[in-house]
Order: structure tokens, then sequence, then C-alpha cells
């Protein structure tokens, strides 16, 4: 495998990946991808290492990446892998609003930033939509909830009808933690 790293700023971050042919073939370092999400790179290496498709798609490259001195082992997945991941993440489960708002983003626009980077649009197929369906349904393959795949679905700005966007919003506190008025 070569190693020439690509850097990719990302509102604040900078993820580093390894050009392929293919966007399989194109590897996304992921401690760069989690830290700049600000979760913990430990925890989320664990869950890489347990789930069954990730531990699968996952490979090891020792390279030196910019700013470092020194050549160290590094977990990168697939670009066709990295929405998988990001739907393991689940927003509701974060406790930090700042972070909350940071997963949502990455979920929302991560993947596509980076297929832009790599590949540019690919003609004629919105991209977006298909990565946020993708998104979801790998979700629900995961064992998501109903309730956390509808918020899902409205944070991903997909259509959704009233009755659902209610619901969702009974279900999340505002900016300082708290229900809306008449819930416990």
């Amino acid at each position: 495998m070569k190693h020439e790293l690509t850097t990719v700023e990302f509102h604040g971050a900078t993820l580093i990946a390894v050009r392929g042919e293919t966007p399989a073939e194109t590897l996304v370092a992921m401690k760069p991808v989690v830290e700049g999400m600000g979760l913990d790179w430990e925890e989320q290496r664990r869950k890489l290492h347990r789930h069954p498709v990730l531990a699968s798609a996952l490979t090891f490259a020792t390279v030196q990446m910019p700013g470092d001195d020194q050549r160290r082992e590094w977990a990168f997945l697939p670009l066709t892998r990295v929405n998988f991941w990001l739907a393991t993440v689940q927003p509701g489960r974060v406790t930090n609003p700042a972070t909350k708002a940071k997963v949502i983003e990455y979920q929302t626009k991560c993947a596509d930033v980076l297929f832009a980077h790599f590949f540019g649009k690919a003609a004629g197929v919105p991209v977006s939509l298909t990565q946020k369906l993708v998104l979801v349904r790998e979700a629900r393959l995961s064992g998501f909830s109903k309730a956390e795949l509808q918020e899902m679905w409205i944070d991903l700005g997909l259509p959704a009808t009233e009755g659902m966007k209610a619901r969702v919003l009974r279900r999340q506190p505002d900016l300082f933690g708290s229900r809306p008025l008449g819930q416990a």
C-alpha cells in the first residue's frame, strides 16, 4: 500500500487520507475524524474492533502523519465504510451540546466532503441524498431504535411528517438540557 497522505480541512479539523483509485481503495485515518468530532479515540477504537463489519474493513499502516516526528501505526477505514461508522455514533447519547452538534455535522457532511475532494461530484447522482439514506439504513441494520432513527432522519434534513417532527422535538432537551414545558 502506498502511503501518500492527503489532508482535507473540514470544519476546523484536518482529516487525513490515502488516495486510492476508487472510494473503496481510498483510506481515511480514523483518529483525526474521531477527535475532530470531539469524541474519545480509545472508546471509538474499541468500538471499531468489536463491530464485525468495521473490524473486517480496518486497515493498519505505519505512517508519519503531518506534524509528527516519527512513524506510528494508524487505523484506516475505506471511504466507503466511513458513513457506516458514522451511523454507529448515536447523537442522542452525546451529552455535551457542542459535541452533539459536531457529531451531527460530521454525519451529515464528512463523507460527502471527502468523496468530493478525491472524486468530485458523481455525474448526475445526488450523492448527499444517497449517502443520507444509506446512513439511515445502516443505522437501522445496526440496531438503532425507531426513536433514534426518526431523530437521525430529521437531523439529516430528510423529508418528515409533522407527527414525526413533533415526536422527535418532544424527546429532545433544549440547549440547556431541560425538556420542553409540560414534560418531566
